[in-house]
């Protein structure tokens, strides 16, 4: 693993997961926003580890990613950063579906979280078209 690595790229924001390789050997994760003046911060639940995350570490980093400020009041931020994208996207009155191929993960040293993420897009525009049933 080189020095710095951009683990995970959201395509829908200039924002990526970068691990960094310390010289004490542990890998320190963290997530950067490419418009810092933005005010965007980002608790993450794993930030350093002695080896490489497993898949299941790498959705569990997102997953539990909170972004601050919260993009919106209204909205439950503690969903992790990719859901919480796709409900900030629907309260703006984006069709689910049209959210999610917005916001998608792309990783070329964790290929399968496309996939994976993609899934629980699929998942969670079903999800939101039985709530939307339900209001009728």
């Amino acid at each position: 693993m080189p020095n710095r690595t951009k683990a995970l790229d959201l395509d829908s924001r200039p924002t990526s997961y970068w691990a960094e390789r310390r010289p004490y050997g542990s890998i320190r994760y963290r997530v950067v926003d490419e418009y810092p003046e933005s005010g965007s911060h980002y608790r993450i639940p794993i930030e350093e580890s002695k080896d490489r995350l497993s898949l299941r570490e790498m959705i569990e980093l997102v997953d539990r990613t909170v972004h601050y400020p919260c993009v919106d009041e209204t909205l439950e931020c503690e969903v992790g950063l990719l859901e919480a994208h796709w409900r900030f996207e629907r309260s703006q009155g984006t069709d689910p579906k049209q959210a999610v191929e917005f916001a998608r993960f792309e990783s070329s040293v964790y290929p399968e979280l496309e996939a994976y993420f993609l899934r629980r897009g699929r998942e969670w525009v079903e999800s939101c078209e039985r709530e939307d049933d339900s209001d009728l």
